[in-house]
């Protein structure tokens, strides 16, 4: 019986050293919720008052994209040219969301635009929200395309982004960098010009396998997770307006060039979306 509570309380100690932000200092405003087995591990007795967002979730296990929560297409922004975004390259499938970039023609009206020859695809929530934590399941494509997974608050006064994950499959992008993006480019009605970005380097290829990729955004704290670990902990020096979440497919010619035709289509594969909330914050 002794042994029995001994290796408990050595399990018990074990997950809380695990559950720590990095640096070891315990805060519970730092550390999110564990999504489901690892919720109770995380916070046994819940004394963050989290309740599952099931307006910013989605498992994917129907036939078609729920209009109720997600349209196709960005508001405001037809994509990063040369690819235009199109409804055709959203689907859900095999109890999952896909978006496929192709080598495809665009309707010549987008050409001024900068527009050609490529078009892919994005989800955008129909919702805003105000922090809480939120992740995905999901594979990149593989091509030099960026698999996208970011939020975006955008009006007359304010616009500003984060970017919990943007990563592309094949050189010349690194295929096992996952990069993680805080921006303001307006506050208040004046135009700033606030960039902070880092990245993460994966044992494998992002578009080989699942991993989950997550943010806890509070008012204090921005921290992105990536596989239950914390990669970045920033203070939360702008991000205080609600903002919509997106799931894309773009062409980053600046960072990484044009993906090879060889490689496409390639598909950005989501198999869930995942938030929860405190009792303090809401979705508009």
């Amino acid at each position: 019986m002794r042994t029995g509570r001994a290796l408990l309380s050595l399990w018990v100690a074990a997950v809380f050293l695990w559950s720590l932000p990095a640096g070891g200092q315990s805060s519970q405003d730092a550390t999110p919720p564990r999504p489901k087995i690892l919720l109770p591990l995380s916070d046994p007795f819940n004394k963050g008052n989290w309740t599952v967002d099931a307006s910013m979730s989605d498992e994917f296990n129907g036939t078609q994209l729920d209009s109720s929560r997600w349209r196709t297409n960005i508001v405001g922004w037809p994509g990063r040219p040369p690819a235009l975004f199109v409804d055709h390259n959203v689907a859900v499938t095999s109890g999952a969301l896909q978006i496929t970039m192709q080598k495809e023609a665009v309707d010549e009206q987008f050409a001024k635009l900068g527009y050609y020859d490529y078009t892919t695809g994005a989800v955008q929530s129909t919702r805003s929200v105000l922090y809480g934590y939120f992740e995905i399941r999901a594979k990149a494509m593989k091509s030099a395309g960026s698999s996208g997974f970011w939020f975006s608050d955008k009006d007359q006064n304010n616009w500003n982004e984060m970017d919990v994950a943007e990563m592309g499959g094949r050189p010349p992008a690194n295929p096992r960098r996952v990069f993680m993006s805080v921006h303001v480019f307006e506050e208040h009605g004046v135009k700033v010009t606030q960039n902070d970005t880092s990245s993460a380097m994966l044992r494998s290829n992002v578009a080989d396998s699942f991993h989950v990729y997550g943010m806890h955004w509070s008012p204090t704290w921005v921290d992105f997770y990536i596989d239950g670990r914390l990669h970045r902990h920033l203070r939360n020096t702008g991000w205080h307006t609600p903002a919509t979440m997106i799931l894309d497919a773009e062409t980053q010619v600046d960072w990484w060039g044009m993906p090879l035709d060889r490689d496409l289509p390639s598909v950005f594969t989501i198999d869930y979306v995942r938030a929860w909330k405190q009792a303090t914050q809401t979705t508009h």
